[in-house]
């Protein structure tokens, strides 16, 4: 889902706009999975030495010396193999690395460092106005543009990936979000267009329109269906079986919440209105389906105050995860998020994402760099408003405005504000887990933090299984671009 009012105000307080470019690989030096890893280039830099599970003998001691400087430091492996001692220095310096088992020398390696921005391309190809979503299917790049009213696609198997023809949306839709399907067609939310469009790439035809009310003019798509109060702001939309679910923000012309968010059920079958659940909580969103049950998250409200340039959490829309049973199409349960009176920027997260293993649910803040975090099978908060888990200052402004996962554990967060993508351990919320030292530096904000620009890292997307380059897509929404990560340089 797209942060409609948030990051229009969040761009207007805090920054203006980069559009610089990429960098492309230059250097890497890995021994194993025993690596140095510093985030750039140049003198004074933290640079650490280590590996993650696995790199050595549990319980084995390593001597890591920096030969230029000759400091050494000995450190014990911890239970599962990992170390990491931290060092200061030049990222041009080797280091000497020695394993030491049973009071003998039972390995011996020297290393240069490993730059985390070697791994990132921030100038992929460029997007239209205004992308709203980033999603990876079969090897194909899908950016919904909301402004330009197409998808954009890249074959990410072409080096660089080669960007195919867009795929046109109804003109004047703004789509905010889209669900990509099995037989390639793609059912979009679209937010202007009080509307939802099912679209076939390969003929770039829309073939069906649901709208809430005669069109003015004429949509261009084969089909128009009117079912009479069906959408107030779009949001998210999936198809689960023949039924069409269709979260709605219920927004007033000021983008402020009417009452509840409502959930929008199409059978597809029939082109009928099913049902609309009234959810339990306002600014409806984000969707996610578990075996037979749909979580949608509901943002809740913020506010603005003109006269202090301040903002904080609306009271009377706090945040909750309502759970549908799509058997029934009944609320069958919610999570309740009570706000924090100690905490009072966090609230109002945009987006829910569900880890691989569907243990958690974590959903990131929408005016400060954290993330909330849910027990699935148990239904309860785990990090709550009261102790979230916190990337960045939780008095300053940011917002985490997308979440992926890999296939090793980890957790990606796209920080808006400051254009870094923040990794974590989705098992114990630790962060910059090695080897990720620090946060990608997605955009000219996170190498440079004085800047007065920033570029806005706002979707993510991972590629999980067998292929090659890089996994790890990005798309920085101010200027425009499409940018990735390859993260197996650091984890394989």
């Amino acid at each position: 889902m797209k942060y409609i009012l948030s990051i229009i105000l969040i761009v207007f307080l805090s920054g203006a706009i980069s559009c610089g470019g990429g960098n492309g690989n230059k250097r890497q030096v890995i021994s194993g999975r025993i690596m140095a890893i510093a985030e750039k280039d140049g003198n004074d830099q933290k640079i650490k030495v280590g590996g993650g599970p696995g790199a050595v003998p549990a319980g084995s001691t390593v001597n890591v010396t920096n030969l230029s400087t000759m400091e050494t430091k000995s450190i014990v492996a911890t239970n599962d193999g990992s170390f990491d001692p931290e060092f200061q220095g030049n990222t041009n310096d080797l280091f000497k690395v020695q394993i030491i088992q049973n009071g003998e020398l039972s390995d011996e390696f020297t290393l240069g460092v490993t730059l985390l921005t070697d791994i990132i391309n921030k100038n992929l190809g460029s997007l239209g106005d205004t992308p709203s979503e980033l999603e990876i299917k079969n090897n194909i790049a899908y950016v919904l543009n909301g402004f330009s009213d197409n998808i954009q696609r890249f074959d990410l198997s072409k080096t660089p990936p080669q960007e195919l023809s867009p795929v046109a949306v109804p003109t004047g839709s703004d789509p905010v979000s889209f669900d990509l399907l099995d037989n390639g067609k793609i059912y979009t939310a679209n937010l202007i267009g009080q509307s939802v469009s099912l679209i076939n790439p390969d003929t770039n035809e829309c073939e069906i329109i649901y709208v809430k009310e005669n069109p003015s003019v004429n949509t261009g798509c084969d089909q128009t269906v009117v079912i009479d109060g069906a959408f107030e702001d779009p949001s998210d939309v999936q198809l689960v079986g023949s039924k069409l679910y269709v979260t709605n923000n219920n927004f007033d012309e000021f983008f402020f919440p009417k009452g509840n968010g409502f959930i929008t059920v199409i059978d597809t079958d029939t082109n009928q209105l099913d049902t609309i659940i009234e959810s339990d909580g306002a600014n409806s969103g984000s969707i996610n389906l578990i075996d037979n049950d749909m979580f949608v998250l509901n943002t809740g409200n913020f506010v603005f105050d003109p006269d202090t340039n301040k903002f904080q959490c609306d009271t009377d829309f706090p945040p909750s995860v309502s759970i549908i049973d799509t058997g029934t199409e009944t609320i069958k349960d919610t999570i309740e998020i009570p706000l924090s009176t100690q905490n009072p920027l966090v609230c109002a997260p945009g987006i829910m994402a569900i880890t691989l293993d569907k243990k958690y649910a974590f959903l990131g803040l929408g005016l400060v760099g954290g993330m909330l975090k849910i027990d699935i099978e148990n239904r309860s908060v785990i990090n709550g408003t009261s102790n979230p888990v916190a990337f960045t200052d939780l008095s300053g402004l940011n917002s985490v405005t997308d979440i992926d996962f890999n296939d090793q554990g980890f957790g990606f967060a796209a920080l808006f504000n400051t254009d870094q993508i923040a990794v974590f351990k989705t098992d114990n919320n630790e962060l910059n887990p090695f080897p990720f030292i620090s946060p990608l530096p997605a955009g000219i904000k996170a190498t440079n933090p004085d800047s007065d620009f920033f570029d806005g890292v706002q979707f993510i997307d991972l590629r999980n299984g067998d292929f090659s380059g890089p996994d790890l897509y990005f798309i920085t929404t101010l200027s425009s671009k499409l940018g990735s990560a390859n993260t197996g340089l650091l984890t394989q």
